[in-house]
């Protein structure tokens, strides 16, 4: 499960923060990527506008990816600025985006069917959403391990150094095989009743 594979990724981002001695914040670090996940995923699904939908669905899973960021970055005590951290985001989600873009046509198109197309259209832009929040999230994890790894202090670093550590990461993330895994996840979450309206 992917829950389980941000749990480790909180992991080893703690063990090279020379953190292992909180036993929690792994779990907190993990819960705060699945909370954005749901709350960005959930959004998708109340934001199923025909034809406009999907469009409306990755602008707010953009918002949540800065929230996510910025709540990981309090749990684990550092400080960078919403212009830093907007631009990781942005920048993770267009290295992201080709991974996205035939769902969200996809779902656009499907949206304008009556019915049957919309409800199409809510799991494709689910499924998308779910998958795209959460590899964002494991990704920015990965860039916290890298830079505390090499004995950095991210508060130090430049919008380019981000950049550069990002990029390199998500060259050797496998986003189609994620983006499957997380279609099924998303699925079965969704038939359990995980995303909806409480």
């Amino acid at each position: 499960m992917l829950d389980e594979k941000v749990l480790h990724v909180s992991i080893e981002l703690v063990k090279h923060m020379d953190k292992a001695a909180d036993e929690n914040l792994p779990n907190e670090i993990a819960d705060i990527v699945k909370f954005h996940t749901k709350g960005a995923t959930a959004g998708a699904l109340a934001g199923a506008i025909p034809g406009i939908g999907a469009v409306v669905s990755f602008l707010t899973s953009a918002g949540f990816l800065w929230g996510m960021y910025a709540r990981i970055n309090k749990a684990i005590g550092i400080k960078l600025s919403e212009n830093i951290l907007k631009t990781i985001a942005s920048g993770v989600i267009t290295n992201l985006a080709a991974s996205i873009v035939g769902p969200l046509i996809a779902s656009s198109i499907l949206s304008v069917i009556p019915f049957v197309g919309s409800i199409g259209s809510i799991i494709v832009m689910g499924a998308t959403v779910y998958g795209l929040t959460m590899a964002s999230g494991i990704i920015y994890l990965k860039i916290l391990t890298n830079i505390f790894g090499a004995g950095e202090d991210p508060s130090n670093l430049t919008v380019d150094a981000f950049k550069n550590i990002s990029d390199e990461i998500i060259k050797e993330f496998d986003i189609k095989g994620f983006m499957e895994k997380a279609k099924k996840e998303f699925k079965d979450k969704k038939e359990e009743g995980e995303f909806d309206e409480e």
